[in-house]
């Protein structure tokens, strides 16, 4: 498996779009609405950026790194948002690399801390010593919204 800019992978921006939308329909819009809002990630060394998780050329998942995600807290950024890694390529340690990526990436570009928040995932984030700093509710789910200091 390699990690590389989605910038590179302008050809899986469309997938891209399709799973971002597949796993997060609440945010409403379309895929082309999601594929153009993605298409701001297709950078290098500047925020918002986009990794893809590959292997030989099959997308196995991607991880984004923006200024804003989480419209509760907008004095919080930058953010590691839109983690997703296909089904059968979970448990893998691909969503743990695309996590190290974008704490990387955030690091080399001088963040201090990153944010992100999550319904469903706070355990992986914790194994990888991301901290909870508060929990809401939004649209009637509760999220933790976490921090790790680079």
């Amino acid at each position: 498996m390699k990690l590389e800019y989605l910038a590179d992978h302008l050809g899986n921006l469309r997938e891209v779009a399709s799973l971002h939308f597949e796993e997060w329909p609440e945010l409403g819009d379309s895929i082309d609405a999601r594929q153009k809002a993605l298409s701001t990630c297709c950078r290098r060394g500047e925020i918002p950026l986009g990794i893809v998780a590959l292997d030989r050329d099959c997308l196995c998942g991607f991880a984004l790194l923006v200024m804003e995600d989480f419209e509760l807290r907008p004095n919080l950024s930058p953010w590691l948002a839109g983690v997703f890694v296909r089904p059968q390529h979970r448990k893998k340690g691909v969503g743990t690399a695309l996590v190290s990526r974008i704490e990387c990436e955030a690091k080399a570009l001088g963040v201090e801390t990153l944010f992100l928040y999550t319904a469903h995932s706070e355990s992986l984030y914790e194994r990888l010593g991301w901290k909870v700093v508060e929990r809401c509710f939004h649209n009637n789910r509760e999220f933790a919204v976490m921090a790790k200091a680079l």
